[in-house]
């Protein structure tokens, strides 16, 4: 891969989050990073690489110090971007920093786009595509098992799978064009029955990483638990009893909850985003109306539906909603009212049904368990992540691709057609998993995942 020009310059950028706190780094990459780091300092002497050297900050123009700071300079191309790369410590504060960051770029640097120091050092081949995109989930983990899924991928599991399954379609390849350049020679073909097995073992693992997408998506995403039900049937206080807090208004009023509120908990490492929604109902209230359009929204959004019935409601079987094929959990609530009401629903044979109250907390600590295994299956955390996962939509239709031209690929074989067919097909597939992994890519793909990146990453 080429790297694009504008890779040749410099640039700097806040790496630490806006606002007051004890540390902020400053970040520089490209061919200036020490040249300007040496302007923008009274150290005397050459900053040793991967040493962290005390010095002052200093105004170019005033030659006042700024700050005490501490540099880190990292020699390309043992760097994070694979250029050389100083990093800045100095003391926190929005003040300080920006005035920083205005005498690095008046010494020659620009501002970093979003992702820009990672987009170089994939650009750089320091990390390949699926590396990249992690370090942003890595970032955004909000649970133990989102983020040991994140790092792992940082470290280049799924790159290494990916790879693998790359070189065995390179090895398939290699052999039929290798028989094609001598088809001339007398030299003994490869059997179809062994092309097809080595196909077959590729499309096997293409397929498994395929199937690993909707738990990978789970544990980096959350699961999206929309809780539904008529008015007053107890959804926000399910959802402040499963936050342990006041989160949502609760009155005895119908309709008092008109928007959406959206909170996340984390259960058995994986991150339940609960949304309690306006109760359904026909209504002439303009913004009570608006507020169930929403609600009618999350359920199609939804990953699980949690449907909350009031026991002491004979007519509240059915809140008039459909669920549009998701798993629905069904939360009879309010049993501390009425314990006839608890037996006569207990007997109605539904698997997917829990009975509560959030009043007194009883059955609310089940929710979470119910949660997790009608979506994935599974208890969570206890589900071992040591395989690699893709976690993207855009790795999963990568992969479908990949399949797509190794069928045909297999339909040759099947049917008997020369090599040169079969290779054209084996070759889409390789072009196709290089789109997962950034073998091959395009500028939209690259501009697309990095300008979701923080500015400083």
């Amino acid at each position: 891969m080429t790297v694009p020009e504008s890779t040749t310059d410099t640039i700097a950028a806040i790496a630490t989050p806006r606002g007051v706190g004890g540390l902020s780094v400053l970040r520089i990459s490209g061919p200036k990073s020490l040249d300007i780091t040496r302007k923008s300092t009274t150290y005397p002497h050459s900053f040793e690489p991967y040493k962290a050297t005390f010095t002052h900050f200093r105004d170019p123009e005033t030659r006042e110090n700024l700050d005490e700071v501490v540099v880190t300079y990292f020699q390309g191309p043992k760097s994070y971007t694979g250029e050389d790369v100083v990093e800045i410590s100095c003391h926190g504060g929005y003040y300080v920093t920006k005035r920083l960051l205005r005498v690095i770029i008046s010494h020659g640097a620009r501002m970093a786009d979003p992702g820009e120091f990672t987009k170089r050092a994939f650009l750089n081949g320091r990390i390949d595509l699926t590396q990249a995109e992690a370090v942003a989930d890595l970032i955004d983990a909000q649970t133990a098992t989102s983020h040991r899924l994140a790092y792992q991928q940082v470290e280049g599991r799924l790159k290494d799978t990916v790879a693998e399954i790359r070189q065995h379609l390179i090895d398939t390849v290699s052999i039929l064009e290798l028989e094609l350049d001598f088809a001339e020679d007398e030299i003994s073909k490869t059997p179809y029955s062994q092309v097809r097995t080595r196909i077959e073992t590729v499309r096997k693992n293409c397929e498994q990483l395929v199937e690993s997408y909707n738990q990978g998506r789970l544990y980096r995403e959350g699961i999206l638990a929309t809780i539904v039900g008529r008015p007053n049937a107890g959804k926000s206080s399910i959802l402040n009893a499963l936050l342990k807090e006041d989160r949502a208004l609760v009155s005895e009023v119908p309709g008092t909850t008109r928007d959406t509120i959206e909170e996340a908990i984390s259960h058995q490492g994986v991150e339940i985003r609960l949304v309690d929604t306006a109760g359904l109902r026909q209504s002439t209230d303009k913004i009570e109306s608006m507020g169930i359009s929403k609600a009618e929204d999350f359920i199609d959004q939804a990953d699980v539906i949690l449907h909350v019935v009031d026991v002491t409601d004979d007519s509240d079987s059915d809140s008039g909603f459909s669920s549009n094929g998701k798993p629905v959990i069904t939360i009879f609530n309010k049993i501390d009212l009425l314990e006839e009401a608890q037996s006569r629903h207990q007997s109605d044979g539904n698997n997917h049904a829990l009975y509560t109250s959030a009043t007194e907390m009883t059955g609310i600590s089940d929710i979470g368990d119910f949660i997790i295994e009608t979506v994935m299956g599974n208890s969570g955390e206890s589900e071992s992540t040591e395989t690699a996962a893709i976690t993207k939509e855009r790795h999963r239709e990568a992969l479908r691709s990949t399949i797509e031209s190794l069928d045909r690929a297999l339909e040759s074989t099947a049917r008997g057609m020369s090599s040169e067919f079969i290779v054209v097909d084996l070759r889409a597939a390789l072009d196709s998993l290089g789109l997962l992994s950034g073998e091959t890519t395009t500028d939209d793909i690259l501009n697309n995942i990095f300008e979701n990146f923080c500015i400083g990453k």
